[in-house]
C-alpha cells in the first residue's frame, strides 16, 4: 500500500476540489476493507478519518469557512449526486456515534439523510436501490 498516494487523495478531498467525492468513495472502500487489519498503516488511520469526518456531504453544509463557502465540487450531477450520497451513507456506517465537523451532527442521522435524498432523487426509480 502506498501511504503518500492516499496520502495525497485525502489532501485533495481536504481541499474540496472537483471529483473529491471519486477520491472519498475510494478511500471509503479501502477503509472498509482494509483498516481492520493490523498490517494497515498506522500513520493513515487519524488522516482518514479526519478526511471523512470533515468531508461536505452536501452543498446544503458549511464549507472550512462557514455556510456557503465556495468550493469547486459539483453536486448537481447524476454521478456526482449519487456519490455524495453513497459517501454519506458509507460514513455514516462506519462512524455512526461520531460528530461529523460539516454538518455538526451524528453521521447516523446523515446516513439515514443520504438514504432519503438519494430516493428521493429517483434512485429507485432507476434500479439503483442496491447501493
Amino acid at each position: 500500500m502506498d501511504t503518500q498516494v492516499i496520502l495525497e487523495s485525502i489532501r485533495r478531498i481536504n481541499g474540496r476540489g472537483d471529483c473529491s467525492d471519486f477520491d472519498l468513495v475510494g478511500l471509503l472502500g479501502l477503509m472498509y476493507r482494509h483498516t481492520g487489519s493490523s498490517l494497515f498503516p498506522s500513520q493513515l488511520r487519524q488522516p482518514l478519518e479526519e478526511c471523512v469526518l470533515g468531508f461536505k456531504y452536501w452543498h446544503d453544509e458549511a464549507g472550512p469557512n462557514g455556510l456557503g463557502s465556495p468550493d469547486a465540487m459539483c453536486y448537481t450531477t447524476e454521478n456526482h449526486s449519487i456519490l455524495f450520497h453513497t459517501c454519506e451513507i458509507l460514513a455514516g456506517q462506519l462512524y455512526p456515534d461520531r460528530s461529523f465537523s460539516q454538518c455538526r451532527t451524528k453521521r447516523s442521522m446523515a446516513s439515514r439523510k443520504g438514504r432519503t435524498v438519494g430516493e428521493s432523487s429517483g434512485w429507485r426509480k432507476r434500479g439503483m436501490d442496491r447501493l
